[in-house]
């Protein structure tokens, strides 16, 4: 089992965090990317169909854990989506289970069908997603310490533990996006 710290990469960016760029970034499904929010750790972005941003298509609150792996919450109007990555490229499109747990609990884990995306240059990830979702349905990760994701890579069981330390207020600004605020 690979646990993952924001020590490392706290370390790393402590001297410059990062600002919010002013304008925005076209994507290669394209969209438009406006870094909406920096909450703590987080950044939450905002997917819109037009370079004004007034037209959403989705945020995403996303956290550094490693240099090399990320945990992201993304939401919609009716579609929740929560997973981890970069994976391996190349998978974008494809299925595959998920067993996510918190707290380092595993007796309480659920088993999904994940399911990759892309994320451009960064390689693909692994997310489980849910339609019909409301911002309620991110009750389910405040109040939780670490989110672990279990799967299979390259053949082999692989385990990876996020610290979901700011969470809630990174939630708010993922949720208040969301709406178009």
């Amino acid at each position: 089992m690979r646990v993952l710290s924001n020590f490392g990469l706290a370390m790393a960016v402590a001297a410059a965090k990062p600002v919010l760029a002013a304008e925005p970034e076209k994507q290669p499904d394209g969209s438009w990317l406006t870094e909406y929010a920096m909450p703590g750790d987080w950044v939450v972005w905002r997917f819109s169909s037009d370079p004004a941003g007034k037209q959403n298509v989705y945020c995403t609150a996303r956290i550094n854990i490693e240099a090399d792996l990320h945990a992201r919450f993304s939401y919609n109007a009716g579609r929740q989506e929560f997973g981890f990555g970069p994976t391996a490229s190349g998978m974008a499109g494809k299925k595959d289970k998920v067993t996510v747990w918190f707290d380092k609990n595993k007796k309480t884990s659920t088993v999904y069908e994940g399911e990759y995306g892309a994320d451009g240059g960064a390689g693909d990830y692994l997310a489980v997603i849910q339609k019909n979702a409301t911002p309620a349905a991110g009750d389910a990760f405040r109040g939780r310490k670490f989110i672990s994701f279990g799967y299979r890579s390259d053949n082999a069981s692989r385990v990876d533990t996020a610290s979901l330390k700011g969470v809630k207020p990174a939630f708010a600004k993922l949720f208040d996006c969301a709406a178009g605020r």
